[in-house]
């Protein structure tokens, strides 16, 4: 039995989403099940990881549950709510863990931000968040289940346009505050010493690790806007004029190729965890 070139394509897309999606899972499976690894900025890079889950099974279905779809209009209305849920889950994983930085540093004095529970908030907040601006999805539809011209500029908006421009804002401001909180606490004199030491006491400690962290992280981000923003643009295209199906399945080989560089590069970052893998492959090998 022969395969048309485009079912072809679409088992590849679903065997490599379903790939990313394994190791994604297991990334923050081992944050979230072994004690030692769970430390808030872990927790976080675990939540980006579930986002990184749920938008790969989503869009590993995507093409062969939206042939049927149109036979139960129920299922349809919530399958395209979960689209734009999926399509802005990872950019506001990442959007979380830039605001919780900044909470840390700009306002290092308040307890809150040191808490679990805070953890807790802000990756709850944002979830909530994306919940209530999924909403207009529902409800739109037509009777072959497509997407109305105005959910491609919307999704585009949510999931590019917004996360972006928040996010830049939020680095911005921790870097020039960093940089600022580091030429006050320069000595000005031999004599300055204990008025230094006075003054160090009240700045935020920032590590060289925490600054680091925060440009992978930006990484990682902007390698996400370069592999989803095509695809996001292409289903604006083809809302307005249709029949661009292998053009979004060529587009999303490059956003699934920049997931799948994200889920490895945070693997590659994280030495604990990668030494916690390669550990029993390592005993195994002397055996």
């Amino acid at each position: 039995m022969e395969i048309d070139l485009l079912t072809l394509l679409i088992y590849i897309q679903m065997a490599l989403y379903a790939t990313i999606t394994f190791f994604a899972f297991l990334y923050a499976s081992i944050i979230l099940c072994i004690r030692r690894f769970r430390e808030t900025n872990n927790i976080f890079i675990a939540n980006i990881c579930l986002s990184i889950t749920f938008t790969c099974s989503y869009f590993a279905s995507y093409f062969p549950t939206m042939m049927t779809m149109y036979e139960t209009p129920y299922l349809c209305v919530f399958y395209t709510y979960l689209f734009n849920l999926a399509s802005i889950a990872v950019p506001y994983s990442f959007l979380a863990f830039s605001f919780h930085r900044y909470c840390m540093i700009i306002y290092h004095k308040n307890s809150l931000f040191k808490k679990k529970r805070w953890t807790i908030m802000c990756i709850a907040g944002l979830w909530t968040f994306q919940l209530i601006i999924s909403l207009p999805f529902i409800g739109e539809y037509d009777e072959y289940c497509s997407m109305k011209i105005w959910m491609g500029y919307y999704t585009f908006i949510t999931a590019v346009v917004i996360p972006l421009v928040i996010k830049s804002a939020l680095d911005i401001r921790i870097f020039v505050f960093v940089r600022h909180s580091s030429r006050r606490v320069q000595p000005q004199a031999p004599s300055a010493t204990t008025q230094v030491h006075a003054t160090n006491s009240h700045q935020p400690r920032i590590s060289s690790r925490d600054i680091s962290l925060l440009k992978h992280m930006i990484f990682t981000f902007l390698a996400f806007l370069i592999g989803w923003t095509p695809v996001f643009l292409l289903n604006i295209i083809d809302a307005i004029i249709p029949g661009h199906i292998f053009q979004i399945i060529y587009c999303t080989y490059l956003s699934i190729g920049s997931t799948f560089c994200i889920v490895i590069y945070l693997f590659i970052y994280n030495r604990d965890l990668r030494q916690f893998l390669c550990n029993p492959c390592r005993r195994c090998c002397h055996l």
